[in-house]
């Protein structure tokens, strides 16, 4: 289906009309942004709907929510059918909150004030250094999100959400954690990594180690998997120290970061565990600027530039990553990549 649209087809075969796509693409960004935080694809699972029964539902203005649709169809997101009403395709399916691989919350991050504002000031931070976000509301993107509740449990949701459950499958298989008997989950939000972790391996322990206010939410996906005499949460902040344990996990923690802040994480990090003791990374590894047809590959430079616009932290090489580890008296054991679309990499290294 999407191959025979035939404005997929203008746009890959012309670089002006490819480019002039682009120029456009916020809009359509948040075109998809608003239908799926609306709810749309939901309200569509069962059959198609007329434009006046989805206004009526949703007590949207029926005019506009027409114009957002019509363009959203003619974008190859949905179906405009014959009878004048809007069905689901191969695409939009995605877009539903009970599709296996959901993208629902993701797409309607992207209507949020503080997903798309910073953006705007990304020319005046390119000209003078700094941070986007910080420019736009006076105060850094974590402190923000402790700040404003209903945010942070947004984030923290796109951060578990069932698209990285795949990946999460990945990486417990390539862990080697025999040898292991008690993991910390550095930042592991409300739990879904070492949730998965310790499930495939009957002898390990668990803690999740987070923000105070992801307890109530990583206590209950305990009870829900009955870990709850395997798995503890400790609510704390790894600026200010990290639980003990034999290994630790970190899954994309370092790249939200600078490198004097992910140097105190990790020397924290190193503070927590054992001579012996091992630390798993998941981050994005820069093998080159620019070499790869991979898309997972391909999204590590939108990634690093969006650490620009949000953190200022930033995606990393190996060698930077190496020195990383290095001073905070680690060493880097081997790099490996994880299965899937998702361009990381699982790095593994030993206290020393």
């Amino acid at each position: 289906m999407i191959k025979e649209n035939p404005y997929i087809q203008k746009i890959a075969s012309s670089a002006q009309d490819f480019l002039f796509f682009m120029i456009g693409a916020h809009g359509i960004s948040q075109a998809i942004a608003v239908a799926s935080r609306l709810g749309i694809p939901d309200l569509l699972s069962s059959e198609p709907k007329t434009v006046t029964w989805l206004a009526e539902k949703l007590e949207c203005d029926r005019d506009n929510l027409e114009r957002l649709l019509l363009c959203l169809c003619d974008m190859g997101f949905f179906t405009f059918k014959s009878d004048e009403t809007i069905a689901l395709n191969e695409v939009s399916e995605f877009l539903k909150s009970d599709h296996p691989q959901s993208l629902a919350v993701p797409a309607s991050i992207r209507s949020y004030e503080y997903d798309w504002m910073p953006w705007g000031e990304l020319y005046n931070t390119v000209k003078n250094g700094g941070v986007c976000f910080e420019r736009v509301f006076h105060t850094d993107f974590y402190s923000y999100l402790s700040k404003n509740p209903e945010i942070n449990q947004l984030f923290n949701k796109n951060m578990g959400n069932i698209t990285r459950l795949t990946l999460f499958d990945s990486v417990v298989a390539l862990l080697n954690v025999n040898d292991i008997n008690h993991i910390v989950d550095v930042g592991g939000g409300k739990g879904d990594l070492i949730i998965t972790l310790l499930k495939k391996n009957e002898h390990l322990k668990g803690t999740i180690f987070d923000q105070i206010h992801l307890e109530s939410q990583a206590k209950k996906l305990i009870l829900e998997h009955n870990l709850e005499n395997r798995c503890e949460w400790i609510g704390g902040d790894f600026f200010q120290g990290i639980p003990s344990a034999d290994a630790l996990i970190l899954s994309e923690i370092l790249h939200g970061w600078n490198d004097v802040q992910a140097l105190e994480i990790i020397k924290n990090c190193r503070k927590s565990i054992s001579n012996k003791g091992k630390i798993f990374l998941i981050e994005r590894v820069i093998d080159s600027k620019i070499d790869s047809h991979n898309i997972g590959d391909k999204s590590r430079n939108l990634i690093n530039l969006t650490m620009a616009v949000f953190t200022g932290g930033k995606e990393r090489t190996e060698g930077e990553l190496r020195k990383l580890l290095e001073e905070a008296q680690f060493a880097l054991e081997f790099i490996q990549p994880i299965k899937g679309w998702s361009g990381l990499k699982l790095i593994q290294a030993k206290s020393v």
